[in-house]
C-alpha cells in the first residue's frame, strides 16, 4: 500500500506498509524519501510486529515507491518542478 506523495521539507514523501506475510495485522511502514527520480532514501518504522528480515522488508519497499513513481511520472515530474522552486 502507498500513501502520498506529499512534500516534506526537502522531499516528495512516500508511505509504504509491506506486510508480514504470516502475521495478519503487521508489518512495517517505510517512509521513503524522494529527491528526484534517482535519489531515493527509505526509512522504516516499525507497525505492530517488526520483522525480522527488515532488509528484504525495506528492498520490497524501494520497489514499491520505485513502481509508484513510473506510474505517476508526470505527477512525480511536476513535484520535484514544486521542489525545485521552494529551494
Amino acid at each position: 500500500m502507498v500513501d502520498g506523495p506529499s512534500i516534506e521539507d526537502d522531499a516528495v514523501v512516500l508511505r509504504v506498509v509491506v506486510e508480514h506475510p504470516e502475521a495478519e495485522d503487521s508489518g512495517v511502514v517505510f517512509v521513503c524519501r524522494v529527491r528526484s527520480f534517482d535519489d531515493m532514501t527509505v526509512e522504516a518504522f516499525p507497525l505492530g510486529q517488526t520483522p525480522t528480515l527488515e532488509g528484504d522488508y525495506r528492498a520490497e519497499a524501494a520497489r514499491t515507491a520505485q513502481s509508484f513513481i513510473d506510474d505517476n511520472v508526470d505527477e512525480f515530474e511536476r513535484l520535484f518542478e514544486e521542489l525545485g522552486r521552494r529551494a
